[in-house]
């Protein structure tokens, strides 16, 4: 999309200069400062009754790593704190981070409007949305009522009518508006978000596990032009994120975020009422959640002020300045939510029985974490070939799985998508592998392509949610003759791809939510995505 040009533009330009010199490209640091872990953390003021409550609890709620720092020490560490989860909408404090430098920099001004910067959707915006700003987005606030990849039914059903509010005056948890501000950060760089993201937060924070590869846009492009960029993320580098906020946006010395960005952002520009399914007195910033210490009692969580990035199934980063305390509690999305999350911070916060006396001598050790029963199984990845014009022609059209059940395999930009018919669906990208199969790990899809005496794809057949399934091609589609090669850019053998035709820093993608799960002739989201709908 082209930038429109305005009287900021000279400015931006010469920020975003300076910015892309201090960010150069490179690697993680090899060595990443270590975790330190107190050997005992009775000698800190904790419980040790009370951690093992806290730890029964993360059991009893399936969670998959949950991780404890008091300034800047690990308290506890339980399950899989190295294994990047996806974290859904957490990607939303990310992206603040990211906002914030760019912001400091003057590289991205709150008050430029849609309309300024050249943001607009196939379907044009009408001027009073192309009104609404870039803090309008941060805030969920901008009026702006469109569909948007990557939304959960409940987003669907509680969208506003398109016009009823003007920016500002309405808010309203929008994907439209979060994914609009991740393509704006790539657009105002002119990189993607994963390497910026390495290069301005990953590497100075010493983060262990990310990878360029757990940055994934899942597109939709029936539905709208921004992708949502979604990550997975490991509970201890999520713990470095969150240590960066507690400390007002400096780490080792270096100043990384503005304080008064990080005030700014925890400060709510919306305070839910009562009867909000978000809690009467919470309330929402820059893309954080602000939930004020009840001051009358309540449970340990609701005795402090806490700031929330959370996402679907029980993914949360709590931090809680008054008491030093950085929580990281993270799950397979499979099971649980946010209620869990509360129940096992709640038991961590309780568990902090006093600080420690003056003197006393709290010895610290390698970080050494305690498994949880159960881990959840890691998924397959699979090296992604890019398709070809001949393989892209030989797919498209429509096709049916059952009597009641059809979609359209079409192209956009050289990417394939099924686009379910008759159903309030998300869209899906297709991928292939360097066997021809065509994957996509979130809905547990593996299929080969059926061929007749012609050599014309008549069906895809494999395995669709973990059973076998048979999707024929609709004899009426379009179905142009193909090469009887048996891999996706036409070679003799499909083994014998060379590795310069595989894709560059994403090789090994892998969706992060199921758009859609063929079932037994009927089509439907697995039940962790139902249980997601109502807790995005």
């Amino acid at each position: 999309m082209t930038r429109q040009c305005t009287g900021r533009s000279a400015r931006r330009r010469a920020a975003l200069a300076l910015l892309l010199a201090a960010g150069a490209p490179g690697a993680l640091p090899s060595a990443a400062a270590e975790w330190r872990q107190y050997e005992d953390p009775e000698t800190a003021g904790w419980s040790p009754q009370g951690l093992a409550a806290a730890r029964a609890t993360a059991e009893e709620v399936g969670s998959a790593a949950v991780m404890v720092v008091e300034d800047g020490v690990v308290v506890a560490a339980w399950g899989q704190v190295e294994r990047p989860f996806p974290v859904y909408s957490m990607r939303k404090g990310l992206y603040n981070a990211l906002i914030g430098m760019l912001v400091g920099k003057g590289v991205i001004e709150l008050d430029a409007t849609l309309g300024e910067l050249g943001l607009d959707e196939a379907e044009p915006l009408t001027s009073v949305e192309r009104s609404a700003t870039v803090e309008h987005l941060l805030t969920a606030r901008s009026g702006v009522y469109r569909v948007s990849a990557y939304e959960p039914e409940s987003m669907r059903r509680g969208r506003p009518e398109r016009g009823s509010h003007r920016p500002g005056e309405h808010w309203f948890y929008n994907n439209w508006d979060f994914n609009v501000l991740a393509h704006l950060v790539e657009e105002t760089a002119g990189r993607d978000l994963a390497p910026l993201f390495r290069e301005g937060i990953a590497g100075p924070l010493g983060m262990e596990d990310f990878s360029l590869d757990d940055v994934f846009s899942f597109h939709e492009p029936s539905r709208s032009r921004y992708p949502a960029v979604v990550f997975r993320m490991s509970a201890r580098d999520l713990a470095r994120f969150g240590e960066l906020y507690r400390r007002r946006g400096v780490w080792e010395g270096e100043r990384l975020l503005a304080e008064d960005w990080i005030e700014v952002s925890w400060t709510p520009r919306t305070t839910f009422a009562e009867g909000s399914p978000f809690g009467a007195g919470n309330g929402f910033g820059y893309l954080w959640w602000i939930y004020p210490a009840r001051r009358d009692g309540g449970t340990p969580f609701a005795r402090h002020d806490v700031y929330l990035t959370r996402g679907s199934g029980g993914q949360v980063l709590a931090v809680l300045p008054a008491l030093d305390l950085v929580i990281v509690h993270l799950t397979a999305a499979e099971d649980g939510g946010f209620e869990d999350a509360v129940r096992v911070i709640d038991a961590v916060v309780a568990a902090r029985s006093a600080p420690a006396a003056d003197g006393e001598e709290r010895v610290t050790v390698a970080l050494s974490p305690r498994a949880l029963p159960d881990p959840p199984p890691e998924r397959e990845r699979r090296a992604v070939v890019p398709w070809s014009r001949e393989w892209i022609e030989a797919l498209t059209g429509e096709y049916t799985l059952g009597p009641r059940i059809s979609f359209l395999v079409h192209e956009v930009e050289g990417r394939l998508f099924a686009l379910p018919r008759g159903a309030p669906l998300a869209e899906v990208e297709l991928f292939a592998d360097a066997t021809g199969t065509i994957f996509n790990p979130a809905v547990d899809l593996a299929l080969q392509v059926v061929r007749d005496e012609h050599g014309r794809v008549v069906a895809l057949e494999g395995i669709l949610d973990g059973r076998p399934a048979r999707i024929e091609r609709t004899p009426s589609g379009p179905d142009p003759e193909h090469p009887s090669s048996s891999g996706p850019r036409g070679e003799a053998s499909a083994h014998h791809v060379e590795p310069a035709e595989l894709l560059g820093v994403r090789e090994q993608l892998e969706l992060f939510e199921c758009a859609a799960v063929a079932t037994r002739g009927s089509l439907s989201p697995p039940s962790s995505a139902r249980r997601a709908a109502g807790r995005w």
